[in-house]
C-alpha cells in the first residue's frame, strides 16, 4: 500500500484496528467477521467504468 493509498483510508485501518484491539487483522479474521455478522463486509472485484480492475476486499460495514 503506497502513502497515499494510506493517508486515503486512515480512518478505516484505524476503525478495524481498535475492533481487533490493537492489531491488524488477517483475511481469516475478516472473513470469521464476515460470517458473524460482525462489522465487516466482503466486496466483490468488479471493474470500473474507466476499466480498471479492482480486486476484491474487505471493509467496513456502512453507516445507514
Amino acid at each position: 500500500m503506497s502513502s497515499e493509498e494510506f493517508a486515503k483510508h486512515e480512518k478505516e485501518i484505524d476503525a478495524q484496528t481498535r475492533a481487533f484491539n490493537g492489531t491488524m487483522p488477517t483475511n481469516g479474521d475478516l472473513q470469521r467477521e464476515t460470517l458473524t455478522g460482525g462489522g465487516v463486509v466482503y466486496v466483490n472485484s468488479y471493474t470500473r467504468s474507466d476499466g480498471t480492475e479492482v480486486k476484491g476486499y474487505y471493509r467496513s460495514k456502512p453507516n445507514f
